[in-house]
């Protein structure tokens, strides 16, 4: 594994943020494969969340042989937090540091670019507001070496519930999924979490795997590519993304590579804008994942209704009136969108 002194770090970061300023960065062909493990973390205005994410990537035993930062912020308080961090420890045995303006931000637009840059047969996406637990990569590459059919291994996120919300229990009831089995996704629109799974040697094959807690083939993740459509929050991206993987090969879960999420509500657009995006998402995934049959297409309108009614009961909770009435906003201005699109369809104009 290739070794870098901290000084020889800091100049690299400086010269890719230079190049990447005078938009002269092209998506070259992507570069021949070696064996090993690269990083990629895509970023925006969140110093503080990528430096805590830099120093739990430093404890990681081996280290990855690479580590590509996508960083579309407006100003250089991240480039500022990666020179510091790789000044005082070097973080992986080689950092490409890049620079994108609006044209290219958005997680995957960030990913797809990421993706160009990377060197190594395996690449492990996380988020920058993820914190790596002790041989998380280590544990996440193991998988993939011992199982050739892989495409994907999820980790295990440390800090999610244990047991699923009464939610969840509602949706079983009702048939909106058939099962709580986690990492499912049924025709309904409704994907199963996969909460917090106990500590353990256990690979559990799902339907999907989150985006920002994932290491991919890449080969086959440059293959699929991420849907630059879904622009804005990007609600659904890891879900389409991963229904596209699993045509490729197995998508599982390691129980022994473990780490945390530390989310914020930073970023985040409002609960209109959210439901609007989270429902034209999922529509559209429903309609590339799968066939047109009547009756799944009547499983997932009934899936939409329930789940908007379950948001809905949320307007009589103190201090939620409010949030509740911009989702069902959200909601509604995504079914007159679809709506006009439909009609349009129908009068011969473009759907």
């Amino acid at each position: 594994m290739s070794s870098l002194t901290p000084s020889r770090a800091v100049s690299i970061v400086r010269e890719l943020h230079l190049v990447a300023d005078n938009a002269a960065v092209e998506l070259a062909p992507a570069p021949r494969l070696d064996e090993g493990c690269s990083v990629i973390v895509c970023t925006r205005e969140r110093p503080a969340m990528f430096r805590r994410f830099l120093l739990s990537l430093a404890t990681q035993l081996p280290r990855p042989q690479q580590l590509v930062v996508v960083d579309a912020s407006r100003d250089d308080a991240t480039e500022a937090v990666l020179c510091d961090c790789v000044a005082a420890s070097p973080v992986a045995g080689l950092v490409d540091y890049f620079r994108v303006d609006a044209s290219g931000a958005g997680v995957t637009r960030q990913r797809n670019f990421a993706l160009t840059q990377v060197r190594h047969d395996l690449v492990a996406s996380f988020d920058d507001d993820i914190v790596l637990l002790p041989r998380c990569l280590a544990e996440l590459e193991k998988a993939h070496r011992a199982n050739p059919d892989v495409v994907g291994v999820a980790a295990c996120i440390d800090n999610e519930p244990v047991t699923l919300t009464l939610q969840w229990r509602l949706r079983r009831m009702l048939l909106v999924v058939p099962s709580l089995a986690p990492g499912r996704y049924f025709d309904s629109g409704v994907s199963t979490p996969w909460g917090r799974i106990p500590p353990g040697p256990e690979l559990i094959p799902g339907d999907w795997l989150p985006g920002g807690a994932v290491m991919w083939k890449t080969e086959a993740a440059r293959t699929v590519g991420y849907a630059e459509s879904f622009d804005g929050y990007a609600c659904g991206n890891d879900l389409e993304f991963s229904l596209r993987m699993r045509r490729l090969g197995t998508q599982v879960l390691s129980a022994s590579a473990r780490l945390l999420h530390l989310q914020d509500g930073g970023g985040r657009p409002d609960s209109r804008r959210l439901a609007f995006e989270a429902l034209r998402n999922r529509i559209y995934i429903q309609r590339v994942s799968g066939d047109r049959r009547l009756s799944r297409r009547l499983w997932f309108a009934y899936g939409m209704a329930v789940e908007t009614a379950l948001q809905a009961v949320h307007i009589i909770r103190p201090g939620r009136a409010r949030q509740t009435l911009q989702y069902l906003r959200g909601v509604a201005d995504c079914l007159v969108e679809e709506l006009t699109r439909s009609r349009a369809w129908w009068n011969g104009g473009v759907a």
